[in-house]
């Protein structure tokens, strides 16, 4: 996840809050966790890409639009209540950083202008 601060403010999450920040795995019977499908990250990373060699080509790519779109379903489908548990101990964990406590996965960059 990504949020902006300011200090040891946290100011705002991107716009992109339903984006590909979260997946939902399902807890098997034995107490194993599925693995992950991340085939529709991997066609989002991707499809600026191939957008621009569909332009290349002469015709239009629409793989970004669908990709999004893909996206944006899979994350409608995560329940209100973990989306917003999720950002609250993300805040939770960028604020301990912030104040110099420990933080894993937490990493502070800078914005570049």
């Amino acid at each position: 996840m990504t949020a902006i601060v300011s200090g040891t403010q946290l100011l705002s999450w991107p716009e992109r809050r339903n984006s590909r920040a979260f997946t939902v795995q399902r807890v098997m019977p034995d107490g194993s966790v599925e693995q992950p499908d991340y085939s529709s990250v991997m066609a989002d990373v991707f499809a600026e890409d191939q957008d621009e060699q569909a332009k290349q080509l002469g015709v239009v790519g629409i793989n970004q639009i669908l990709a999004r779109r893909r996206v944006a379903a899979e994350a409608a489908d995560i329940p209100k209540e973990l989306k917003d548990a999720a950002f609250q101990r993300a805040a939770t964990q960028i604020m301990d950083k912030l104040h110099g406590e420990r933080a894993p996965g937490v990493y502070l960059g800078q914005v570049r202008e």
